[in-house]
C-alpha cells in the first residue's frame, strides 16, 4: 500500500538476503527526496520489510508457517536489522533532532497562546480539520492545497472568515486514506464571542469556498468536544484548569514530530504573527484576583511539556494561593 501510494518510496538497491552492507545500516533509514515522508522508526520498518520481500514471498509459496526455521531465520534477520539501524549514532541523531523540535514547537506554541491571554482573560477557542480529497497525483494535491491554505491564512488573519482573531496555529499532514490535511485551532476574543460550533463551521464553510465543494471537505471538532478527557473548545477562562489543560493537550497533539505520514514541507507547523494591536498599552481597571496569568503560566508554561509535571506546578500554585 505504501510502495503504490507513494512510488519513491520503494528500495532502489538490489533485493537480496541476508548480505547486506552491515558498514552503512543507517543508509536504508533515509528516504528519497519525496513530497511524503515518513518517521525515522517507520523508514527503517519500510526498508527492512523490502530487502527481505522476496525471501518473504518465497517462504510464502510454501506457506506461512512458523515453525519453518527458515521462515523464523527472515523474520529473526528483519528484527536485527532494525535493531542494528535504530541503535546507529547517526538514526539517534536524527530522533534526537527530531524530539528536540517538537519540545522547540511545543514551548513556542504554549508562549504564543499565553501572550493571548495576557491581551483577553477569555478566549474562544475553535478546532478544524480541513482536508483536500486525495487522488493518485500526490504532488497535484500537494499544490492546490498549498495555494488554497496560502490565501485561507490570509483572510483568517485579516478576520475575513471570523471576526476579532488572536490566535491561530495549523499542523500540516499527509495520509494515504485522507490525503492532505491541516489541523487548524483558531483563538478568538472570548469577550465579544461564544458561539463556537457556528464560529467553526463559518471556518469550515470558508475552506469548501476556496476549494472547491468537490474537492475539500472539513470536520468541526466541536461535534466530538464530549469524547476529550480535557475539553479546550468554547470559551476557555484563564482560571479554568481543565480548559487550559485541553489547550495544552491540543498544542501537544498538533506538534507531534512522531506521525506515521507527514509532508516533506520544511514547515508543516505554523502559527500566526502577533497583531500590532496586541502590543498596545491596555486601559481600564486592573483584573480581578483570581483573573491573573499564574494558572495560564503554570499549566502553559511548563518547558518540560510532561503532564505529571504541569500537574506538579499546579498544586503547588494551589498552595500558594491558600496561603
Amino acid at each position: 500500500m505504501i510502495e503504490r501510494a507513494c512510488p519513491n518510496s520503494r528500495y532502489r538497491g538490489q533485493y537480496a538476503w541476508p548480505t547486506l552492507p552491515y558498514h552503512k545500516p543507517e543508509a536504508l533509514a533515509q528516504t528519497d527526496s519525496m513530497p511524503i515522508r515518513f518517521s525515522p522508526f517507520i523508514a527503517v520498518m519500510i526498508r527492512a520489510c523490502q530487502v527481505a520481500m522476496p525471501a518473504i514471498r518465497h517462504a510464502e509459496s510454501i506457506g506461512m508457517d512458523l515453525s519453518s526455521t527458515k521462515l523464523r531465520n527472515r523474520i529473526e534477520w528483519i528484527a536485527r536489522f532494525v535493531r542494528r539501524c535504530c541503535r546507529s549514532s547517526r538514526f539517534r541523531r536524527i530522533e534526537a533532532n527530531r524530539v528536540r523540535l517538537e519540545k522547540k514547537d511545543f514551548r513556542s506554541c504554549c508562549n504564543y497562546m499565553i501572550e493571548g491571554f495576557d491581551y483577553r482573560s477569555k478566549l474562544e477557542i475553535l478546532r478544524v480539520d480541513l482536508y483536500i480529497k486525495p487522488t493518485h497525483k500526490t504532488h497535484e494535491d500537494v499544490r492546490i492545497a498549498e495555494a488554497c491554505m496560502k490565501h485561507y491564512l490570509r483572510a483568517l488573519s485579516e478576520d475575513r472568515i471570523v471576526p476579532d482573531v488572536i490566535r491561530w496555529i495549523w499542523k500540516r499532514e499527509c495520509g494515504f486514506d485522507r490525503g492532505i490535511h491541516y489541523h487548524l485551532l483558531v483563538a478568538l476574543d472570548g469577550h465579544k464571542h461564544q458561539n463556537a460550533c457556528g464560529l467553526s463551521i463559518m471556518l469550515g464553510e470558508a475552506w469548501l469556498k476556496r476549494c472547491g465543494h468537490l474537492r475539500a471537505s472539513y470536520f468541526n471538532c466541536w461535534t466530538r468536544r464530549h469524547e476529550y478527557k480535557y475539553n479546550a473548545i468554547g470559551t476557555v477562562h484563564v482560571s479554568d484548569r481543565s480548559m487550559l489543560m485541553g489547550i495544552r493537550k491540543a498544542i501537544r497533539y498538533m506538534v507531534k514530530g512522531d506521525g506515521f505520514v507527514m509532508t516533506g514541507h520544511k514547515r508543516n507547523l505554523r502559527r500566526g504573527t502577533m497583531k500590532p494591536r496586541l502590543e498596545q498599552a491596555r486601559r481600564g481597571a486592573p483584573r480581578k484576583d483570581g483573573h491573573g496569568l499564574s494558572l495560564v503560566h503554570a499549566i502553559l508554561g511548563n518547558p518540560l511539556g510532561d503532564s505529571a509535571r504541569a500537574d506538579h506546578v499546579i498544586d503547588q500554585w494551589r498552595q500558594t494561593r491558600s496561603v
